[in-house]
């Protein structure tokens, strides 16, 4: 009797586990949505789904195994995500990545070698957890499909992807644009070819969001610096933090004060898509879509 309760013990610190990290990383999900589509192996709406599916299934697997029922089930399906995590982290050290590789989101920082250390004690706990003797619970048939369900849908309530609100059509003053091309401090070939512009403010968590977006972008297809340029809304000196916090690569930039607004209509990021000095799109960090960028960019007016 007295091994059953320490086995229980065992499973529930191990079910503990796994709802705070669903919870920390559900607290930054567009970081770990970032994360997910940073590797290019998906789209940018696949990848904030996929992350919000993630986080409801480990937040199942917690509280399953918490409730201590359907224990060979669960057992084998816990065994299964780590050790399949536990791959995907040997393959990052193998690619020399030790950056935080999210399993507790942005509050705590975990490289993929501490990861798996903490992955190597899950499994023991796994391992003494699994002598505990199930509880019987009267409607366990039905509490545990329900706490799935529950579990993959809360997600998408709590912060719905972008790609699934409502589309909020974004605007720029032409006129206020125009002069602002003419400055002496903004580059002339910002008038000629395909150009994206795109206008931050350093203190703006969206436009943080927005920038690795574009980040990831140019990387994932090849886009060069050169084609990129920055209108920078910096009151309070916060530009390297805005670069180093956002994990992107400087591009060419020029500061403005509250002019900024004018152009933007008051909203913040915006991304113009510019062809000789015309605008082409206008996006958000909500409308911020890869097909757009890169099929702007692909046809041959890229090397003007």
């Amino acid at each position: 009797m007295q091994r059953e309760k320490v086995a229980y013990v065992f499973r529930l610190v191990l079910g503990l586990v796994f709802v705070v990290s669903a919870f920390l990383k559900m607290k930054t999900i567009d970081s770990f949505s970032l994360y997910i589509y940073g590797f290019g192996w998906l789209p940018m709406g696949v990848s904030f789904v996929l992350s919000r599916l993630l986080v409801g299934f480990e937040f199942f697997l917690g509280v399953a195994l918490s409730l201590n029922r359907w224990n060979r089930l669960i057992d084998a399906v816990v065994l299964f995500v780590l050790s399949s995590f536990s791959v995907f982290l040997i393959y990052l050290v193998a690619v020399g990545d030790e950056g935080n590789c999210h399993c507790f989101g942005e509050v705590v920082d975990f490289s993929p070698t501490e990861s798996l250390i903490k992955n190597a004690l899950l499994l023991v706990f796994l391992f003494f957890s699994s002598r505990s003797v199930p509880f019987g619970w009267r409607y366990a048939n039905l509490l545990i499909p329900a706490l799935l369900l529950f579990s993959l849908a809360a997600p998408f309530v709590v912060d719905r992807p972008e790609n699934m609100m409502e589309d909020k059509r974004v605007s720029y003053d032409g006129e206020r644009l125009s002069v602002f091309l003419e400055k002496g401090e903004v580059p002339a070939g910002l008038r000629r070819g395909k150009k994206i512009l795109c206008f931050y403010s350093t203190s703006c968590s969206h436009c943080r969001i927005a920038a690795r977006k574009m980040d990831i972008i140019m990387d994932k297809y090849g886009i060069p610096d050169s084609l990129s340029f920055w209108g920078i809304y910096d009151p309070k000196g916060k530009m390297e933090e805005f670069i180093s916090e956002s994990g992107i690569r400087r591009q060419k930039s020029v500061f403005l004060d509250s002019e900024i607004f004018a152009i933007t209509e008051g909203r913040l990021p915006l991304i113009l898509l510019m062809e000789d000095g015309g605008v082409v799109e206008m996006m958000s960090n909500q409308t911020l879509s890869e097909e757009k960028v890169s099929s702007f960019v692909r046809d041959k007016s890229l090397s003007r």
